[in-house]
């Protein structure tokens, strides 16, 4: 049987779907609807937290330079210089990268999300959350609606739909994406990770694209990660299902992480390696960094009074 339950988090809440056999996803509204932790059982029936999140005795907003596990939106990644041109207008988001002078994740990171409703039963526990801007910043003037639904099931694990409605009289350009950090209690070193069907994208100085496309092998088969640093994009080569498989060899603990790929679909991947190296930041995006600037680089529009849909989730 599952059961949602709400719990103070300093002087917010968080919201927990959990499951009688010990499972869990911790999600925290206010602070960009972010998924704060996830509990699985190990392949020796123990429970382990998979997610890199916040303790109770932090503060989100002031240790943001992370974003442990928030929605990205208008772009993911880095806008470079924070510039780009809504038709002849230049626009500039704030600079919130300044030792490369870039813009950084957009700007709902840490934003507050209206719960709508948390429902649980038999099969399953859901949270539905909502963002619709009270004011247009001048860098972004859109009108919007953005909805979030977390869903936790035994058989398919934590799966979380990011539904996109234009509510405004003009197209809307956007990249959007996530910032989960995973973790197993292990460091990173000895994980092995599997990713597939990918090739990484080039960077400048500032950490933006350059137009070309590496092809990656590196873990094309299952590798233990080792010293291996990543603060990389990746553009997906499939059309469907793309997966990101971690193992843990010493606590028997496998996970992995899916997205819908495609031209409609999270078709980007960014891999980062903390210097802590106790957990990785698997980035699901639907556009590589610049997007905004480079229309080539996965940009989404959605038409007047549409909406759109983009799914990923983690199985174990």
């Amino acid at each position: 049987m599952f059961k949602t339950e709400i719990q103070s988090f300093n002087a917010s809440q968080k919201i927990i779907l959990s499951h009688q056999s010990g499972i869990s996803a911790e999600i925290l509204p206010e602070y960009g609807g972010a998924l704060n932790s996830l509990i699985i059982k190990t392949r020796n029936n123990t429970l382990e937290n998979i997610i890199d999140g916040y303790n109770e005795a932090d503060e989100p907003h002031s240790t943001g330079e992370f974003y442990k596990g928030v929605f990205l939106f208008p772009f993911p990644n880095r806008l470079k210089d924070g510039k780009w041109k809504n038709g002849d207008e230049e626009l500039s988001f704030p600079i919130n990268e300044p030792a490369r002078n870039n813009a950084l994740h957009g700007f709902l990171f840490n934003k507050k999300f209206e719960v709508m409703n948390h429902t649980s039963g038999v099969e399953f526990a859901s949270l539905h959350l909502r963002f619709k801007p009270m004011l247009k910043p001048e860098y972004y003037p859109f009108d919007y609606q953005v909805d979030i639904e977390y869903f936790l099931t035994e058989s398919d694990g934590l799966t979380i739909k990011t539904r996109l409605q234009n509510r405004g009289n003009e197209n809307l350009p956007f990249g959007m994406g996530w910032h989960p950090y995973f973790k197993t209690g292990s460091e990173i070193n000895s994980l092995i990770m599997n990713v597939s069907h990918v090739k990484a994208l080039e960077v400048d100085g500032q950490m933006i694209p350059n137009g070309n496309k590496i092809s990656y092998r590196l873990f094309e088969n299952p590798q233990t990660i080792g010293d291996t640093h990543l603060d990389t994009g990746f553009e997906i080569q499939k059309s469907e299902t793309s997966t990101i498989q971690l193992f843990d060899p010493e606590k028997k603990l496998k996970f992995y992480i899916w997205q819908k790929a495609g031209s409609e679909g999270y078709g980007y991947v960014q891999i980062y390696t903390p210097p802590h190296r106790n957990s990785i930041a698997i980035e699901p995006m639907t556009s590589r960094a610049n997007a905004l600037q480079d229309k080539d680089g996965g940009l989404q529009i959605l038409a007047p009074g549409s909406a759109q849909t983009f799914i990923w989730g983690i199985g174990f």
